[in-house]
């Protein structure tokens, strides 16, 4: 995923004012606008027994939450405008997407196998 017309945030001190509306604003609180990495234990190695726990949601489960309309925005935002109207006609959610494979796409949402193809690369290419 390029970080192209995105902004990066990164600070150490939890205690900031301007870090709640990460998870509280909407647009923030998207995984497909920002991606977060909560750190709620020291960022550095200390003594052996110090230990960082990490909250992160991974690509997977963040695609798994999608509604119909947020998977309708991932495809149009990778310029699969048509696969984009099959989807919200069908009521394809992100989860769905998660098991479909190019014959499902093909013959449950009725794409064609070239645009059933580049689903499924932009699919991959989020997840990884």
């Amino acid at each position: 995923m390029s970080m192209c017309r995105r902004a990066v945030v990164a600070t150490f001190g939890l205690a900031a004012s301007n870090l709640p509306p990460f998870k509280e604003h909407h647009w923030l609180s998207d995984a497909r606008n920002a991606h977060q990495l909560w750190l709620t234990g020291p960022a550095w190695q200390g003594e052996p027994t110090a230990s960082v726990a990490v909250e992160s949601q991974g690509e997977r489960a963040t695609m798994n939450a999608w509604s119909v309309a947020q998977l309708s925005d991932f495809l149009e935002q990778h310029n699969l405008h048509g696969p984009a109207k099959h989807s919200r006609t069908n009521g394809v959610r992100g989860t769905d997407t998660l098991g479909m494979d190019i014959n499902t796409l093909v013959s449950d949402v009725g794409l064609s196998r070239l645009a059933a193809s580049r689903v499924s690369s932009a699919r991959g290419a989020f997840l990884s």
